[in-house]
């Protein structure tokens, strides 16, 4: 009797997760559907005491990523279960050979997604909003990924090694910093929408900008 149970448990099991997966994949359609969903959900700003260290570490060792691009927003982010994407087209290839100019790709990271359903509803991004259409940025990645036999366009990982995202935009762009309740440095999202990064301080803001700088300036857009 014990031996039948277990496979029965384990039906229940899969189903359960099944309609929670279906549940998860419907609110992320219902709320992207709302031409203003991002602005009823948070975004969190990058703390002080983890800038330094971090920004060291990818000035370091950004340059030896497998490729660095510099690409145009070929399309709004796109939000999937678990992960979210967004197209570019390849303007330059600064290293790596396995991609053209003019080619489409997706963008993918591992702290892309949104986050629906828990007590805070929000947009992760690796603390770097998403791309605009109206720029170009430096892009580090570090591998071409496997995707659905019916995707028409190559998928590649962005590098995913630290807390920030290595997406830096060529264009200035203004950030504010919207003051964060101390316990958590979970933000309105539409209060920093048109920033480039999420900082808590700005000290934290300066040592991106000193890293961007430092960055920029190795795969310069002339």
């Amino acid at each position: 009797m014990r031996q039948r149970s277990i496979p029965i448990l384990a039906i229940i099991l899969i189903l359960t997760a099944a309609a929670f997966g279906s549940m998860k994949r419907q609110s992320y359609t219902d709320l992207t559907k709302q031409n203003n969903y991002l602005e009823t959900i948070q975004v969190a700003e990058f703390p002080e005491q983890l800038v330094e260290n971090c920004c060291n570490k990818m000035i370091e060792a950004l340059p030896d990523s497998n490729i660095i691009l510099r690409v145009s927003v070929s399309e709004d982010v796109e939000h999937m279960f678990g992960i979210s994407r967004q197209k570019v087209c390849v303007q330059k290839v600064y290293q790596g050979s396995s991609l053209e100019i003019g080619e489409e790709i997706y963008l993918i990271s591992n702290h892309w997604k949104l986050s629906l359903g828990s007590n805070l509803d929000s947009i992760e991004r690796g603390f770097i909003n998403i791309m605009n259409p109206d720029y170009e940025y430096l892009v580090f990645l570090s591998n071409k990924v496997n995707t659905l036999k019916a995707e028409t366009l190559s998928t590649y990982k962005l590098v995913d090694d630290y807390f920030i995202v290595p997406i830096f935009c060529y264009q200035d762009i203004s950030n504010i910093i919207y003051p964060n309740t101390g316990e958590s440095t979970y933000v309105p999202y539409k209060e920093v929408k048109n920033n480039e990064f999420f900082a808590s301080t700005e000290l934290t803001l300066n040592i991106w900008k000193n890293m961007k700088q430092k960055l920029l300036s190795a795969y310069s857009i002339y």
